[in-house]
């Protein structure tokens, strides 16, 4: 279900931040050093993906407005 380096969920439509923590568990071999490593590499993907999120979003520019839509507003601003 989850992708064994990740943990992402790599299944189209569910979304870019979903993660599987549960599998963390079965990801091991019934050792805790096992299931800690994966925890730890579940939770850096997790904050570096909400990083990037973030990133995006605060650095979205605005899009161009076209000539026809700029004549429109100055005839109106007039």
């Amino acid at each position: 279900m989850c992708d064994r380096e990740t943990l992402r969920v790599p299944i189209h439509g569910v979304g870019d931040r979903v993660y599987v923590v549960g599998d963390c568990a079965s990801y091991s071999k019934n050792y805790i050093l096992d299931v800690h490593g994966a925890i730890s590499a579940l939770m850096k993907n997790l904050h570096n993906d909400l990083l990037a999120y973030e990133y995006r979003l605060q650095t979205i520019t605005s899009i161009p407005i076209s000539e026809g839509l700029r004549t429109k507003l100055s005839f109106r601003a007039s």
